[in-house]
């Protein structure tokens, strides 16, 4: 086992420039792994999107509104 001194000189024996892309690309690789991973876990907790199709009856009662204000106002300008 190596002692805190010698841990110490190992450290100052790297070379900065290496150290530091290769950990960077391990980072990179662990990072895009964990994203691989979350996607492929959440496929299966997809739910189905809801339909987007709109209430007939909600959709009725602006056009009923709309009619019977045209009504209204023709019956007045008679």
């Amino acid at each position: 086992m190596k002692t805190f001194q010698q841990f110490q000189e190992s450290i100052g024996k790297l070379r900065i420039l290496p150290t530091l892309v290769k950990g960077g690309i391990a980072t990179y690789g662990i990072i895009k792994g964990a994203e691989y991973l979350g996607k492929k876990k959440g496929e299966s907790e997809i739910k189905k999107p809801e339909s987007k199709k709109s209430d007939p009856i909600k959709d009725l009662i602006p056009n009923i509104k709309k009619r019977n204000k045209a009504l209204e106002d023709a019956m007045k300008q008679m």
